[in-house]
């Protein structure tokens, strides 16, 4: 056989696969050196799962159950799915090669978007710039700094998943199927499910419009090809990852994304069956704001006080500058930003041109998606057009951060920009389309009408800058007027006038970079169409044009200054004093628990502080029971506690419903019997820790049952009972409470063993009592007493019960269910499945390439 036409056609590849990589290391350069990003995301949620990392750790066995947040609740999102983890290792072979893990997040993005152009024949060299430009866009960069691991991963398999369904509907089908299967398979492991809804509502966009153009050129069958092969692809891409998501399915029904029980109070922010509106609004772009695709500081970039930046310091007035320096950089209208989601300026300029010369069903879907996609990211500044979709799109209601979408909106735009570009280069007539603008006796070419219109409109703003923006936001506004009163109206207007000063600098120094950058591409053009440069040289300026473009972006918002070699995750977790308290308390009353740790130590053998820190929390959590209030964080956002104790607070994006409205009405009110039912032994306060003397402990017994025939009779009555003696239980579990007495000084229950997903009991009663447990009620635990299955049930609107027979007693609750195991088994044969599909596509490409080289080799 023939080899060189092979290797000569994969030689431009494999050297632009070489730049990727060499990008990806200079970029991230201080990673080779031991240094790493902060990452506050992955650090501050490390704390959210310890108990669950513990037991992997310390006894090899991994566990459905965390309790260390929100009193104890269902981990199913970090569990162990072996087909899924299988996938996972794919996107791990930069690291295996010994690359770091942030310079590997680059890399995969770059990879995946330049298959995304290889796959539309775009010339190597300048998917190539593509690839780069879209992987040092800005958002990109920042949600690697964040920490946010999951969007990564997602995000990087998104551009070639599209290049799959494009090249379907383009009758590709061998190709279309396999690519669109891997890699949506590879999307759905990396478990960041919002990301992929956005996409799949832009693929329904560009379905629609193949639709429309199939009926119009009657081409029924091809679309009826592309569509059955785009299902089962999507089928097989679901299979590795059904246990994943059948069991995320079940436990989100009985979480925040899915449906309220109450029906008191909150009827204008909730939905049918998801998050609240405000919730799913709370990050929401305002209208101006979208202009950060192409301007990044049009709203002033991130979050950061003005005297951080000391060139922005310096234009404002001498008087003004303590308290300017004061103020927010950013303006927007969103709570915060990390940074803007910009496609940058070159970019943006080619996506608009190609609006105006490329003709088609690529550009019709590819701009619906992009309007939907800026259309949803305004969240409640739309809300008339946001409502419908969280009321009537199905899932839609399920996802928070609208302004999110713009992340796969700047995926379509570079796709685009980049295609606009292989076209022209392929077809320079492009160039030569006019419009019915005419400048003289002549008129205007169609991309001079795209470019130049857009470079006007860039003037237009930097002349008024009013026009579409505005300088000071309502939050801003609301406190500005409060101190009226106190410092005068004068004082506070040479305030804001000082401020919005700066602020308009700030805009109009953006535009005008991003208008140098415009007038740049459009001058590319222009010496290409007068044939003054060739096509290397356009895609070189080009290519150039956008490094810089995005590269300069960049490096306001992660640069190698963010690095650092620092343990980050340790500094976060170490022992605060309060922490010692609180073990030094829990080692003295409970006999036996020293010598316990130090035989840990002995087996373990800790090498740092923290190492032997970590076997101390270990070995306490196992051997104690108590609960953790932390007064002085924000206790449902932050995980830090849960770092070292068993926490009612803590951070999830999907706690369980009840004991979110348990929080709302009673834990942040301060209802002390609410917090003694959940064991809070320990309350840390600003004045230091307080020991709570009301305390319930692990279980205790009741006298009576308070029936409540409602949710929102159950969680009323918390306000009215003595949870010492009584308990509210829904009339719904009525057949499963039975005849029961009061408890005697003589009965007792003890919790015996501890583990997250196990716990045992030891009951010695006179009669039949009705015990309360201090753990969260979730269905699907499995509960028995003296190894024979019983039944359980809810009460106090959060907890278990049951009822225990007269006697000595074991009780037993495990938490293992059936179909976590059953799920996985038959994920594992699609992963098998799908694995042999792309292995028998690739021997098939390379049989068929090899077929085609000894043919021409022959009639040579």
């Amino acid at each position: 056989m023939n080899f060189k036409p092979i290797l000569k056609s994969l030689v431009p590849h494999l050297i632009a696969i070489a730049a990727i990589f060499a990008v990806s290391s200079a970029y991230f350069s201080p990673a080779f050196n031991g240094k790493s990003l902060r990452q506050d995301d992955v650090v501050k949620s490390i704390g959210g799962v310890r108990d669950k990392i513990e037991y992997r750790k310390y006894e090899n066995k991994d566990v459905l159950w965390t309790n260390v947040r929100f009193s104890g609740m269902p981990d199913f999102l970090s569990a162990t799915y072996k087909s899924s983890n299988k996938i996972k290792n794919f996107y791990n072979l930069p690291q295996k090669l010994g690359f770091p893990n942030e310079v590997g997040m680059l890399i995969w993005y770059m990879l995946g978007f330049y298959i995304l152009l290889i796959a539309f024949r775009v010339n190597p060299w300048l998917a190539l710039a593509g690839a780069i430009a879209f992987g040092l866009t800005s958002y990109n960069l920042i949600i690697i700094e964040a920490g946010h691991f999951k969007k990564v991963r997602t995000i990087a398999f998104i551009a070639p998943t599209l290049a799959g369904v494009l090249l379907t509907f383009r009758k590709k089908y061998l190709w279309g199927f396999v690519l669109t299967a891997f890699f949506l398979a590879n999307q759905i492991a990396h478990d960041h499910v919002q990301m992929s809804y956005y996409l799949l509502l832009g693929l329904v966009c560009i379905g629609l419009v193949e639709l429309y153009n199939h009926v119009k050129e009657k081409r029924y069958l091809d679309f009826g090809k592309a569509i059955g092969l785009l299902f089962l692809a999507a089928l097989l891409a679901i299979g590795p990852n059904y246990s994943k998501l059948s069991n995320l399915y079940r436990y989100n029904k009985q979480s925040i994304r899915g449906k309220s029980e109450l029906t008191v109070g909150k009827d204008h922010i909730k939905t049918k069956g998801g998050l609240d509106r405000d919730y799913i609004n709370a990050w929401s772009s305002g209208r101006a704001e979208t202009m950060m695709l192409f301007a990044p500081r049009v709203k002033g970039g991130a979050s950061a006080y003005v005297k951080q930046d000391r060139n922005l310091l310096n234009k404002v007035d001498r008087p003004m500058r303590e308290t300017v320096g004061n103020m927010n950089q950013y303006w927007g209208d969103q709570g915060g930003s990390g940074g803007p989601n910009t496609a940058g300026s070159v970019i943006f300029t080619l996506f608009i041109i190609g609006l105006f010369v490329i003709k088609g069903p690529i550009k019709q879907g590819i701009l619906i998606s992009v309007i939907l996609f800026v259309f949803l990211s305004w969240g409640k500044y739309f809300s008339g057009f946001t409502d419908i979709f969280i009321d009537y799109v199905p899932l839609y209601n399920k996802f928070r951060t609208p302004v999110s979408i713009l992340a796969v909106a700047v995926i379509f735009i570079t796709f685009f920009a980049f295609l606009t570009v292989s076209k022209i280069i392929k077809n320079p007539g492009l160039l030569e389309q006019e419009s019915k603008i005419k400048i003289g006796k002549k008129n205007l070419p169609l991309y001079l009408v795209g470019g130049l219109g857009f470079i006007a409109f860039l003037l237009l703003n930097i002349a008024f800058p009013h026009l579409l923006n505005r300088y000071i936001n309502d939050q801003e506004m609301v406190l500005f007027d409060n101190y009226r009163q106190q410092a005068g109206d004068a004082q506070i207007n040479a305030i804001l006038a000082s401020l919005e000063s700066l602020r308009i600098s700030v805009f109009r120094a953006d535009f005008f970079r991003t208008l140098l950058f415009a007038a740049g591409t459009v001058l590319s053009f222009y010496l290409f169409k007068k044939h003054k440069i060739k096509k290397l040289a356009l895609i070189g300026i080009i290519g150039v044009l956008a490094l810089i473009d995005v590269w300069t972006i960049g490096q306001r918002y992660v640069n190698k200054d963010d690095f650092t070699r620092q343990n980050l995750m340790e500094q976060e977790y170490l022992l605060t004093d309060v922490d010692k308290q609180i073990f030094s308390r829990e080692i003295q009353n409970t006999p036996g628990l020293e010598q316990k740790i130090e035989a840990a130590y002995q087996k373990f053998q800790p090498k740092t502080q923290a190492e032997k820190e970590d076997i101390q929390k270990y070995v306490i959590q196992k051997n104690t029971y108590y609960r953790v209030y932390d007064l002085t964080t924000s206790a449902f956002q932050d995980n830090r506690v849960s770092g070292s104790h068993r926490s009612i607070g803590g951070y999830s994006a999907a706690k369980l419903r009840r004991y979110q409205d348990l929080i709302e009405n009673h834990i942040m009110k301060g209802n002390m019997q609410v917090l003694n039912m959940l064991n809070t032994k320990y309350i840390i306060t600003q004045q230091g820790l307080q020991v709570n003397p009301g305390v319930m402990g692990p279980a205790w017994f009741v006298d009576s049952v308070v029936w409540a025939n409602t949710p929102d009779e159950e969680i009323a009555s918390l306000n009215d009972i003595d949870v010492t003696r009584q308990t509210v239980v829904n009339t719904k579990f009525k057949n499963t409470v039975g005849e029961f007495q009061s408890a005697v000084t003589s009965d007792s229950i003890s919790l015996e063993t501890y583990e997250p997903d196990y716990l045992k009991y030891q009951t010695n009663t006179k009669g039949n009592r009705l015990v309360i447990f201090s753990e969260i009620y979730y269905p699907d635990w499995t509960v028995t007493i003296d190894g024979k299955p019983t039944d359980y049930f809810e009460s106090n609107y959060t907890l278990r019960a049951m009822m225990v027979p007269a006697g000595q007693h074991t009780i037993e609750f495990s938490f293992n269910p059936v179909y976590y195991s059953q799920a996985n088994t038959l994920s594992m044969i699609f992963y098998y499945i799908i694995i042999l599909m792309v292995l028998v596509l690739v021997g098939y490409s390379v049989y068929i390439e090899f077929t085609k080289a000894n043919s021409e080799a022959e009639k040579a």
